[in-house]
């Protein structure tokens, strides 16, 4: 596993994030978010995805838009 395989920019989209989800191992479906930065601004899961769309949200939107935005890490 290499850890920038499992980071995704704030600014990237929800199809090219699914996409980065898809291509990973069913071991870890999570993405961490960071921004232009390299900071850590939050995670997103499939299942934010998911409930996004249900929601509106278009698939050309932001994943800022979807991502949980309360991380948690020491």
């Amino acid at each position: 596993m290499v850890f920038k395989d499992y980071l995704v920019n704030s600014t990237s989209t929800l199809s090219e994030t699914l996409k980065k989800l898809e291509s990973l191992s069913f071991d870890i479906l999570l993405l961490f978010v960071i921004d232009d930065t390299g900071k850590l601004v939050g995670a997103v899961t499939d299942g934010d995805i998911r409930r996004g769309l249900i929601t509106g949200v278009d698939v050309n939107d932001s994943v800022h838009q979807v991502m949980n935005k309360k991380v948690v890490y020491t």
